[in-house]
């Protein structure tokens, strides 16, 4: 549940990055493709990490986000 959870999270801000660079025309992104991805990569860990799987998502996530707030669109 938390994969698909992430997975949607996933798109819609991959979306809203995607749209600050992009000066087209909308593209839709595939919802089932961001839930397949992330409920699959989130068994994959769960599966190899057991129960330090989510000390192994929030490492990843304080490492990636003080890079994306020091990065500003436009």
């Amino acid at each position: 549940m938390l994969g698909a959870l992430l997975g949607v999270a996933c798109w819609w801000l991959y979306g809203l990055e995607f749209s600050m660079q992009y000066d087209g025309r909308g593209i839709d992104l595939a919802l089932w493709h961001w839930l397949q991805i992330g409920a699959g990569a989130f068994f994959f860990l769960g599966l190899l990490l057991g129960s330090k799987a989510a000390d192994v998502l929030g490492e990843v996530i304080s490492a990636i986000f003080p890079f994306r707030v020091a990065i500003k669109p436009g």
